[in-house]
């Protein structure tokens, strides 16, 4: 009994003050703004966004993957009315934004939603563990604590710290997730490519690729498929993790943008990427019927041959972003039944003809030279 006690009774009132330290910390605003202290935010966004959401009143939401991170949520007010706040998930899969879109829906009541439908992401069609995260967006907010279960917040909530590892960065919500902050040298060209791929803190799926063109000196051909490839498995992924979803609220707006990828992305890698992409998101547009959905293709666009408006194969610069803000607000690069075939062949043509020597030329003049 004397056990018990000392064990289970005496460290009670410290446990009961340890709770009540860290609810008022809170550094994720999981249940409230910041006490005592300016607000700050995580830039990871599958745990700060249950904050954003349920503590700011923002009646529309961005919520893409890194292709939207760009994404001036202070233009898209102003073009598309309404409140935007941008919280993209980097690197997201669509389950894992699934989890975010469904909360929004059932508790905000939004307005317009935009969401980028990732090529990549699509045809691999792949699922994440969400268990790091999804028990945020639950009913329950019990749970929602065990976020802080760990040391480092409760050294954090002890020395009630200000600094960034500890609550996030002092910024404004426009300025979290613009990329100005990370020293990025790959935008501006592809001899930009050639002079800094190899260093650490650039992108790795560049790096990966051209240490594969290293050894290419001619491109074959790009050969065009004519046949209809499976993709009922991708179809199957793309409804039940985002179209299912829609469909239950006729009354938000879905604005859907196709990221364009560099037209080298496609010119590289097999046929398959680009023919099972077109037939995926042709098919998607035919069998829409929900009036509250509409697709952005921006692949057509002269802007995807030049290698100097991209940091690597897929991430473009945050002015393509305005753009789509723009296109949204416009109804211009609208895709629709009537004009989804022709856009694509278009874009097959363009990746058929892409010069592509010129450029494995220059890379290895450069590796002659050095």
């Amino acid at each position: 009994m004397r056990f018990f006690i000392y064990f289970f009774i005496f460290p009670l009132p410290f446990v009961i003050s340890l709770v009540a330290l860290l609810y008022v910390y809170d550094p994720f605003m999981i249940y409230h703004k910041p006490y005592f202290r300016d607000e700050s935010y995580s830039d990871d966004m599958r745990i700060q966004a249950k904050g954003i959401i349920d503590n700011y009143d923002f009646d529309s939401y961005i919520l893409g993957s890194s292709m939207l991170t760009w994404s001036s949520a202070k233009k898209a007010s102003e073009v598309l009315g309404g409140k935007f706040v941008n919280i993209s998930l980097n690197g997201s899969t669509f389950n894992e934004r699934e989890v975010v879109l469904k909360y929004i829906l059932k508790h905000k009541n939004p307005k317009h939603i935009i969401y980028s439908l990732d090529p990549l992401m699509l045809l691999m069609a792949v699922t994440q563990d969400v268990i790091k995260f999804d028990y945020l967006y639950d009913e329950s907010f019990l749970n929602d604590f065990k976020i802080y279960y760990n040391v480092k917040f409760l050294f954090c909530a002890l020395r009630y710290s200000t600094s960034e590892d500890c609550v996030g960065k002092k910024v404004e919500l426009e300025k979290l997730m613009d990329w100005e902050q990370f020293n990025i040298k790959t935008f501006g060209g592809f001899s930009n490519w050639i002079k800094y791929y190899e260093d650490e803190d650039q992108s790795v799926e560049l790096r990966s690729v051209m240490r594969q063109l290293k050894n290419v000196k001619t491109l074959g051909a790009f050969t065009p498929i004519n046949n209809t490839l499976d993709i009922q498995k991708q179809l199957t992924y793309a409804k039940r993790h985002l179209f299912s979803i829609i469909e239950q609220y006729p009354n938000v707006r879905f604005s859907i943008i196709i990221p364009p990828y560099s037209r080298l992305y496609y010119r590289i890698n097999n046929p398959t990427i680009f023919y099972g992409y077109a037939q995926i998101l042709s098919t998607l547009i035919f069998e829409n019927k929900s009036e509250n959905i509409k697709f952005y293709g921006f692949d057509h666009l002269s802007y995807a041959d030049n290698v100097a408006n991209y940091k690597d194969l897929n991430h473009y610069y945050k002015d393509m972003n305005d753009f789509q803000l723009s296109s949204i607000a416009d109804d211009i690069t609208l895709l629709t039944k009537d004009n989804v075939v022709n856009y694509l062949r278009f874009v097959e043509k363009q990746i058929i003809n892409y010069d592509v020597q010129s450029l494995l030329d220059e890379f290895q003049s450069s590796i002659t030279s050095n």
